[in-house]
């Protein structure tokens, strides 16, 4: 489980789309726009314009005398917000003949084109770009700044050869053997031109290009080694869905009030609400189903912008004959109206309910989403590029094996058809499971007993709680007494009660917590390390817990990895002594030295109050038990809180925290912080070295997201933490990248 991360390849494209649920075997989509774009050096995949995020230095994508560079948007319907990746090359250059064909000139600001640049000599450039994994391609274009212009032309051709390096020279060019593109005529100085190149681009491919001069009266180009007006690629992806869906022919929703009289069809998404300024929001939606086999189930899968604590019912209609152009006072009728499903409350991303029942092939359906409640849901609709609302169906029993990911199949029950799960992935939406799991009782240092202790923490609403009294001072008779007393309290699906222990590890070098283990002498204190670690791997079944390593008192001193240990201990205290930027500063030290820890937050209580106070360890469960539990510890998904119900989660795609993918490519990074009973100041995303990434401010909201792409070309890792309106804080488990 080690990752050595002490050379990282990132680079950072920063969105605002929302998070995924964990799709099994689908590849992610990529989200939608409304972006806030910005690029970072080198061949990474970025969105244009902004200033630099390594340096805050202006991109240069307006010349100096203010002509924009095109951007390929300017032409799109209101509301649509389509997403661009912006692509710079990861390798340029231009070669010359004649006196300098041995020469590489690959280091060079400006690409030269040129029949003859002195005494005979030819000159053209080479540019490589890298494309990522999308859905489609619907169009790219291919951005040169110019700036030393001509009254000749150049043409630009697409080649087979994608390995050339910079330091390519006239003799070891590549070969031009493909047809060009387009002919570039007359380009005039401190000007972007551009060629629309979508024919040649695929997604997750090597493009590469010749610039070849048609004339003698010579071009120059920035380069990618230039300070502003780099060579971009500009990828509009396609807006696709899955092969079995289908999308709404009308999506809209009305108002009452003030706006009943007004359509709301052009807008980019619908609101349900049963109270919003005293007017009530109310969507519908209508799928157009074809001449399709029997249908075995339809799922109706909505994005939700915006988590709530709402509920809306889903109905089925009669009227078919609506259009986006109605408004409340010409909604259709839900009159006798089938119910379908309900939206509970639910955060921000997908959700999925099964509508077979109103689904029969050569039909239409028709739903109306009416408000159950005061609060109110906001979803995408098909004005967007992208999460769209969708009408996936199955229209033959799901059978493991026959080559498609059938819905009802994930990567964990059928991978020959989905694929291999990463780590840490589990299908559908997960539950926060909140506790506490270092607690002192009178059996060491604390007051009262265990069973007093799993008593007030159920009576303060915790999901569970480990007591971890010090082994020393634990009695084979005591830890008896625990077992029974956890064995009693606990009840599964709402509270789950067990006894671990906490050891020392010699004079200076911190303690330590040793869940889930079966006997009590399986890890004992240790004058070193290196023993307690031998101990701890030694343990099956056990998990391990670095305590309080930011403390005064009893800090953890080094991090020195341990492969032997590595796969048991899982768990990293942010109580404890120390500011917050201090626990944060030696926790990234952690992860940098190889370890993959998953955050909490304990209360170390020692008298008899357990459960009390504000802190929480929490971890993402499918159920709340304890299986589910010691599977969240040990595969990583956890979030640590000074705060009773507030929640953060850090997920790469649709995959988890703590999940690690095994693969180079362009990854989407998505962090989400709610709390129901406070606001939050701003999440920050982290990656090694403790380096920022990323700011997301949230502005008091209750529910706060962002995200950003990793270009990862070695293993990295990127964790969350948040910053509440009242000072109080969480910290979210890494995804963990391991190319």
């Amino acid at each position: 489980m080690s990752h050595d991360v002490r050379t990282t390849g990132l680079s950072l494209v920063l969105l605002t789309s929302m998070l995924v649920a964990c799709e099994g075997g689908s590849t992610p989509r990529a989200p939608d726009s409304g972006v806030d774009e910005r690029e970072s050096d080198g061949a990474q995949v970025n969105l244009d314009g902004g200033p630099d995020i390594a340096t805050g230095e202006p991109d240069g994508g307006d010349s100096p005398d203010g002509q924009a560079a095109p951007d390929g948007q300017a032409q799109l319907p209101a509301g649509v917000a389509l997403h661009r990746l912006v692509l710079h090359p990861e390798a340029d250059a231009h070669v010359q003949g004649g006196s300098k064909a041995g020469t590489s000139l690959g280091t060079a600001a400006s690409l030269w084109i040129d029949q003859d640049v002195t005494a005979g000599e030819p000159s053209q450039a080479y540019l490589r770009f890298r494309v990522p994994k999308l859905g489609s391609v619907a169009r790219a274009l291919l951005h040169l700044y110019v700036s030393d212009g001509s009254a000749g032309a150049i043409d630009v051709v697409a080649i087979s050869d994608t390995g050339f390096a910079e330091t390519i020279t006239w003799n070891t060019k590549p070969a031009v053997d493909g047809a060009p593109l387009g002919t570039l005529s007359a380009p005039a100085k401190e000007r972007w031109v551009e060629l629309d190149v979508t024919s040649r681009v695929a997604p997750d491919s090597v493009l590469a290009f010749a610039i070849v001069p048609k004339s003698a009266d010579g071009v120059g180009i920035a380069s990618r080694e230039a300070k502003t007006h780099r060579p971009k690629l500009i990828i509009e992806p396609g807006a696709e869905l899955p092969p079995n869906a289908i999308a709404p022919e009308v999506d809209t929703y009305v108002q009452s009030g003030a706006s009943a009289g007004k359509s709301f069809g052009a807008v980019s998404y619908m609101d349900v609400d049963g109270d919003d300024a005293g007017s009530v929001k109310q969507a519908f939606l209508r799928f157009a189903i074809g001449a399709v086999p029997p249908i075995h189930r339809a799922v109706l899968r909505l994005y939700l912008l915006d988590g709530s604590t709402a509920s809306a019912q889903v109905l089925a209609i009669t009227d078919h004959t609506f259009t986006d152009a109605i408004t409340w006072n010409t909604r259709p009728s839900t009159s006798g109206a089938q119910g379908l499903a309900e939206i509970g409350a639910s955060e921000r991303g997908w959700i999925e309910l099964d509508v077979t029942r109103a689904v029969t092939p050569s039909s239409k359906l028709s739903l109306a989403l009416l408000p159950a409640s005061a609060n109110g849901i906001r979803i995408a609709t098909t004005e967007r590029a992208f999460y769209r609302p969708q009408l996936v169906l199955t229209t033959s029993k799901a059978s493991c094996g026959d080559g498609r990911c059938d819905a009802g199949e994930t990567c964990k029950s059928c991978a020959a058809d989905c694929g291999q799960c990463p780590a840490g992935c589990l299908s559908g939406e997960l539950l926060p499971m909140r506790g506490d799991h270092h607690d002192h009782t009178s059996i060491s240092d604390g007051e009262g007993t265990p069973a007093d202790a799993f008593k007030s923490a159920k009576a303060q609403k915790l999901d569970y709680l480990i007591v971890t009294d010090h082994v020393a001072k634990i009695t084979s008779g005591e830890w008896s007494t625990c077992n029974a007393a956890a064995k009693a309290a606990d009840a599964p699906g709402s509270f789950l009660a067990a006894c671990g222990w906490e050891t020392w590890l010699g004079p200076g070098l911190g303690h330590a917590n040793v869940l889930f283990a079966s006997n009590l002498t399986a890890v004992p204190n240790a004058a070193s390390y290196a023993s307690w670690y031998a101990d701890l791997a030694a343990c099956s079944g056990c998990i391990g817990q670095i305590n309080h390593p930011a403390s005064d008192r009893f800090p953890w001193v080094s991090f020195a990895y341990s492969a032997k240990a590595a796969a048991n201990l899982a768990l990293y205290e942010f109580n404890g002594g120390g500011t917050l930027a201090d626990k944060l500063t030696k926790y990234a030290a952690a992860l940098d030295a190889g370890w993959q820890l998953a955050p909490v937050w304990n209360s170390d209580t020692h008298s008899a109050n357990w459960g009390s106070g504000a802190v929480r360890s929490g971890f993402w469960v499918p159920a709340r038990d304890r299986a589910s539990l010691l599977a969240a510890m040990r595969e990583r998904r956890s979030f640590a809180a000074s705060d009773r119900d507030a929640a953060l989660r850090v997920h790469a795609g649709p995959y988890w925290p703590g999940s690690t993918l095994g693969s180079a490519s362009i990854e989407p990074v998505e962090v989400l912080a709610t709390d129901p009973s406070e606001g939050f100041d701003r999440i920050v995303l982290v990656g090694p070295g403790g380096k920022t990434l990323k700011v997301v401010p949230c502005a008091g909201q209750q529910v706060c997201a962002g995200s950003m792409l990793l270009q990862v070309t070695k293993a990295t890792y990127a964790f969350a933490y948040a910053i509440q309106k009242d000072g109080g804080s969480l910290v979210a488990a890494p995804v963990y990248f391991t190319p």
